[in-house]
């Protein structure tokens, strides 16, 4: 399967991590900014992010790989104050496209309940189901 995997950029580490757990088991990961090599740039706060030519460009390059992708595979995390947000656009984006959508982590949003949405509490316990998918 091919597999996007959304998650707030600070957790791009345990993303890429997945990733790999993922490709161990025959998938392929599509979510470029997720890739070590990825030019994807660390915001350093809020209004110091990167210049909005290449954030119009790290959101397209998002946009076409969820439409490249069979599952959406989406790390929650308990809500903060200064999200950003962008896993759920990514999240809302994949359902619209009727991709198979997957969290991992608490449900944040009243569409993680939604009856298409498979719920894994833990990485873990989703790797243990992928490996038969």
């Amino acid at each position: 399967m091919k597999i996007y995997i959304a998650a707030r950029f600070s957790k791009r580490h345990d993303a890429h991590n997945l990733g790999v757990a993922l490709r161990v088991l025959g998938h392929t990961i599509v979510s470029r900014w997720s890739l070590p090599d990825s030019d994807h740039v660390k915001p350093v706060g809020l209004s110091e992010q990167a210049a909005d030519k290449e954030r119009e460009r790290f959101a397209t390059e998002d946009l076409e790989d969820i439409e490249a992708c069979d599952w959406c595979v989406s790390l929650m995390e308990t809500p903060r104050n200064d999200s950003r947000g962008g896993r759920h656009v990514e999240f809302g984006y994949a359902m619209a496209l009727k991709k198979k959508l997957i969290i991992i982590g608490p449900k944040e949003t009243v569409f993680h309940n939604l009856p298409q949405v498979k719920h894994y509490k833990t990485v873990p316990e989703f790797l243990e189901w992928a490996v038969d998918e």
